[in-house]
């Protein structure tokens, strides 16, 4: 199954460490690295929700409806219209 990293995954005391360490400028961090995470920082603080996944990376038609905050019928359903791109795994 695919790992899904989500805000809310990050709790008050996560952030403030991921803080602290980007403050640190004993860390060096390619600045696109540093960007990305300082970004994905402040809109937890701002009490923004965001997903991370990898590009490419397959989902189950559950955790699609998550992300996308619909059914899992619905996401079945733009499947089969061409509205999503799906890939069958295993055998169905």
């Amino acid at each position: 199954m695919a790992q899904i990293i989500a805000s809310t995954d990050l709790k008050p005391a996560d952030r403030q460490q991921i803080a602290k360490a980007l403050a640190n400028a004993d860390i060096q961090l390619p600045t696109p690295a540093r960007k990305l995470l300082e970004e994905l920082l402040a809109a937890a603080e701002a009490g923004d929700h965001f997903i991370a996944l990898r590009e490419g990376q397959l989902l189950t038609t559950t955790q699609a409806a998550k992300i996308l905050g619909i059914s899992r019928p619905r996401v079945s359903q733009l499947i089969d219209a061409g509205g999503l791109p799906s890939q069958k795994v295993g055998a169905h």
